[in-house]
Order: C-alpha cells, then sequence, then structure tokens
C-alpha cells in the first residue's frame, strides 16, 4: 500500500487529536497521551522548532502521525541544537512495516536540513510492538537507536508538608535561568533554558516565573524546580490497569479507566551539584504546594542512578518506566556520550 506522507497543517489538528484518542500506550497502565482542544498548539513545549508529520493511505485516512523537534540541549556539557523525536502513534487498521518505512524514509528528508546530528526519544517499557518494530527488529533504511537509561517517572502523592523553598518572582527569572544553564550543564541533554522560554510567548505555555520554586543559603540559589499544570491543553487519560496494576490503583489513589490523570508536573529539576539533601525540602516544597492548588499526584522523572530518584522514591508513589535512547541513521555513528547522568524533562514529552 502506498502511503503519503507530508507536515501537518492546522486542517489535519482534528484528526490528529482522534487519532490520539484510540491509541493508548501499552504498559501496566494503558494511557492515551491527548491534546485537547489543539495538538498543533501543544507542541510548543518541545521547543522553538517543531514539524508534525501525518501519513495518510491512498483513501486520504489519516494513518500516522509523528513530531520531529529540535532545540539546544547540553551534551557533554556544551550547548548544542539536538533534536527530540515524539508522539508516533499508528492507527490499528493501518499498522505495518510498510507505513513505518515509507515514515522514516519522509523524517530522513527532513533530517537532511542538516539543523540538528542526531536525535533522542523515549519508549514506554513494556511496549513490546515498539520495541520489536523500532530496536530489535528494526528495518533496513530505519535509523539505529541506541539506549542511554532506563527512566523512572514517578506520581508523587501531594501531602501537607512545610519547606523552606519559596515561589519564585518573576524578578528572579535571570537569577534562575543563569542558575539552570550552570548547574544543567552537569547532566546530559539537560535543555538550555533562556528567560524568552518562560514568557507569555515562550516554550511553556500555563507556566509563570512564579511557578517556580526556589531554595536559597545564604542568599544564593542552591535549588530550583517549578510546578506546571497543563490540563488546559495536555491531558494524560488511563484507558486500562493491567496486572498488579488493577489491584494497586485503589491504594495508589489513581482514577477509574476513562478518567484523566489529576497530575501537576515537577519540571526544571536542577540541584547545585545534584545533592538529594538539596532536593528533599524542594520536593516537599513542590508536593505541599500541589495540595493546596488542588490537585492530586506531582509527577517527576529522573534516569536510573540519578540520586535524586533515590530520594523520590521514599515519599509514596506510583511508578512508570521507559527507556531513553539516540537516534541516529547508521552512517552518522552514535554520539560519543561521557558519563553525565541523562535528563529527561518529562513535562516536554
Amino acid at each position: 500500500m502506498s502511503y503519503r506522507f507530508s507536515l501537518a497543517g492546522s486542517q489535519d489538528d482534528g484528526e490528529i487529536r482522534r487519532l490520539l484518542a484510540e491509541s493508548p500506550v501499552a504498559g501496566p497502565v494503558e494511557l492515551t497521551f491527548e491534546r485537547e482542544p489543539s495538538f498543533l498548539e501543544s507542541c510548543r513545549v518541545h521547543g522553538p522548532f517543531v514539524q508534525v508529520l501525518v501519513g495518510r493511505n491512498p483513501e486520504g485516512l489519516l494513518s500516522a502521525v509523528a513530531s520531529r523537534s529540535i532545540r539546544s540541549h547540553f551534551v557533554n556539557g556544551i550547548p548544542r541544537a539536538y533534536g527530540y523525536l515524539s508522539g508516533l502513534r499508528v492507527a490499528r487498521s493501518q499498522r505495518g512495516q510498510w507505513l513505518l518505512s515509507g515514515g522514516f524514509r519522509y523524517l530522513r528528508e527532513l533530517h537532511g536540513d542538516g539543523r540538528v546530528p542526531g536525535y533522542i526519544t523515549t519508549i514506554t517499557e513494556g511496549n513490546q510492538t515498539a520495541e520489536g518494530v523500532l530496536v530489535r527488529r528494526a528495518r533496513r533504511g530505519f535509523p539505529r537507536y541506541r539506549e542511554l537509561a532506563r527512566v523512572c517517572t514517578l506520581s508523587l502523592a501531594v501531602r501537607r508538608l512545610r519547606s523552606p523553598a519559596r515561589p519564585a518572582a518573576r524578578a528572579d527569572l535571570g537569577e534562575i535561568v543563569d542558575f539552570l544553564r550552570r548547574e544543567g550543564a552537569r547532566k546530559q541533554f539537560f535543555p538550555v533554558w533562556s528567560e524568552a522560554d518562560f514568557l507569555e510567548e515562550g516554550t511553556t505555555p500555563g507556566f509563570r516565573p512564579e511557578d517556580f520554586l526556589v531554595l536559597r543559603e545564604g542568599g544564593r540559589i542552591t535549588a530550583v524546580a517549578g510546578l506546571w499544570d497543563q490540563s488546559s491543553f495536555k491531558q494524560t487519560v488511563v484507558q486500562r490497569y493491567n496486572g498488579v496494576m488493577r489491584l494497586g490503583r485503589r491504594l495508589a489513589g489513581l482514577p477509574p479507566p476513562g478518567s484523566p490523570l489529576p497530575i501537576v508536573y515537577g519540571c526544571f529539576v536542577c540541584i547545585e551539584e545534584n545533592r538529594p539533601e538539596r532536593f528533599r525540602p524542594l520536593l516537599e516544597g513542590l508536593l505541599g504546594r500541589a495540595r493546596e492548588g488542588g490537585h492530586r499526584f506531582v509527577v517527576v522523572g529522573f534516569a536510573e542512578g540519578d540520586p535524586l530518584l533515590e530520594l523520590a522514591r521514599r515519599y509514596r508513589h506510583a511508578d512508570y518506566y521507559s527507556r531513553l535512547y539516540e537516534v541516529r541513521w547508521k552512517e552518522a555513528g552514535h554520539e560519543d556520550i561521557d558519563h553525565r547522568i541523562p535528563y529527561v524533562e518529562i513535562a516536554c514529552l
């Protein structure tokens, strides 16, 4: 079957949103990642440059969607433009290698603009179909996926907690961005944030500088994180619980199938020297402030081996795993990645 691929426009938005709602991601908790009221507008979180790819069958039916985005990340401590591949969804009736082969040929054409050397992406752990087709049994012409880290996403139950961390003021934004750049360089693929990202027309819609929490010692910033409510443009909806999660979801306080997760993201987590003792009061500040805002869970994510993950696991939570990959075409070779702990901004996936 011959498929036609193109870049999405506003005329495609409704069909894309329907496809997302009909495409649960497999795992212990089957989820749909929905984007109401506008898919294309929600893509702002991926960065300043985003291309949404759509594939249609000969009858014109939307068969697949995926996104290619580019932003500056710290790679081996140096700011570099790097790509992110996300949101691959294929209509159930259209799944097959020929569709993916055509999609990757089109993606490779777009990659020919030379904007980035490679990409990062995540695959949910337990999604055997995606892992098989993209990683273990990749066809000729597909890019090569190299695993970098196992990533743990925690949905932390909110609590009434007191913390010395304080909400930022707009006047603090320059100091916060300087801190994010200085300390963020310690982690692999930490985004290179600018002040413009956090302003009204930036890449963080719905987030204000006042949504940062800041911990100070002797007047200087030693830890920063944000609390980002994305429910106005991005919804994570439970479709089904599998295995032990069928029994455990009530204990974890998770909603019934068909309901959106009542979450807010703990994001832009940056700790001086990545020291857990500095993260603790900041995390407790996030949990307490989220409770005050009427939320039930704070979602954070860390690579395994990150000391911050070990601390966060001490709080009541449900966990969710994925794998972080670097993606390149064979002839380009993979990046020489050093020992730094990988960072994944969960709120921007």
